[in-house]
């Protein structure tokens, strides 16, 4: 089995932080596999100039982020979303690079894999797919490239592969057209997450204990970065996982889940045609894991909203919100407070207004001035 890495700053500020513990996330799953290691994150601002930037090579963690390729990439760069990969190969040499993960595409599309696909020959012979390694994961990325290309929005094509690829799979995702989404789905194996308050990173891998051993690590990693010693600024999760398949889409907005239902094979029929189809619908979970990290965080493009959006009691409300948003968050940086302290004004006058315009309409009506 592999092991698979990777975090979303879901707020800027946070980017330094969630770049420091690439390194020791990797490390810590290098147990998962020390046959080749890499990363994946999307570079560039200007759709013009975006591209899917992979760093990987056949080595072990512990040598690769040594590497001078990697250390020169890690530190001009600051990924708000970014995936990696420690591999323990099972098909295809680690030697020819294109085996190793994460994997990517021409239309802009990476992938790192946990798992082990039992049908990746039978399903590039019937879709007449383009091979270009041996490794099974590569079904994944194609299949989902795919059914992309047919129009499909990502979480949508995620699912559709899903019903069609046999075997474990635990994956998480970058698409260059949404450089701030990270897309994950467990599918029996385990997937665990860690949303850290104080900076708005959200980290995933494989297994808890990775997470909690690099998060919590004494050692200081190549000088890069001081551990961190506040336990309780972490909330720890994990994707249910099982014969079902569950993802979710994060971006520093929201949380969203979607599910796959699990197949039921016919044993009575020679040819194992499904019985049930694929959950098509994308829709956020009301409780556990999806809602506790939509609840973290805030986004101040939902607070900025036209007045005349909102009954009066909202825009109390929303100036409300604003208020404890100010107070309570020492995290704003100075544009952001500016920002909000002029919505919140603006909303403050529309309430006067609302109101001055309601006194005059009664006064009207009961004929005094």
């Amino acid at each position: 089995m592999c092991g698979i890495i990777g975090y979303i700053a879901t707020r800027p500020e946070g980017v330094q932080r969630a770049k420091s513990m690439v390194i020791p996330l990797l490390i810590e799953s290098m147990s998962r596999g020390s046959d080749a290691t890499g990363i994946s994150f999307i570079k560039g601002v200007r759709v013009e100039n975006r591209r899917i930037q992979t760093i990987k090579a056949p080595l072990p963690a512990n040598e690769f982020v040594k590497t001078d390729n990697f250390l020169k990439e890690l530190k001009e760069n600051n990924p708000r979303v970014l995936i990696g990969h420690t591999r323990a190969k099972t098909q295809g040499d680690e030697n020819n690079n294109m085996n190793n993960h994460p994997l990517f595409t021409k239309s802009g599309l990476s992938l790192v894999h946990n798992g082990v696909i039992q049908n990746d020959k039978e399903l590039f012979e019937k879709f007449k797919l383009k091979r270009d390694a041996q490794v099974d994961s590569e079904i994944i990325i194609k299949m989902i490239e795919m059914y992309q290309k047919l129009d499909n929005p990502l979480a949508e094509a995620i699912q559709r592969m899903a019903k069609v690829v046999e075997g474990s799979m635990t994956i998480a995702m970058l698409n260059i057209k949404q450089p701030l989404s990270l897309y994950l789905m467990a599918s029996r194996n385990p997937l665990c997450l860690a949303y850290e308050k104080s900076t708005g990173v959200i980290y995933f891998t494989s297994n808890e204990d990775f997470l909690k051993d690099a998060l919590y690590k004494k050692e200081n990693y190549f000088n890069m970065f001081e551990a961190i010693e506040n336990e309780n600024d972490f909330m720890f999760y994990e994707i249910e996982y099982g014969a079902s398949k569950k993802g979710l889409k994060i971006t520093p907005q929201k949380t969203t889940m979607f599910e796959i239902e699990r197949p039921v094979w016919n044993s009575t029929t020679s040819n194992s045609t499904p019985t049930t189809s694929i959950k098509e619908d994308i829709e956020e979970e009301d409780g556990g894991v999806v809602r506790e990290i939509v609840d973290l965080d805030f986004d101040i493009r939902k607070v900025i909203r036209k007045p005349s959006q909102y009954t009066t009691g909202d825009l109390e409300d929303r100036a409300f919100e604003i208020e404890s948003i100010i107070e309570g968050q020492s995290f704003i940086r100075k544009g952001e407070k500016k920002t909000l302290l002029s919505e919140q004004k603006r909303l403050t006058n529309a309430i006067n207004d609302r109101y001055r315009k309601n006194h005059t309409s009664y006064q009207a009506s009961l004929g005094t001035g």
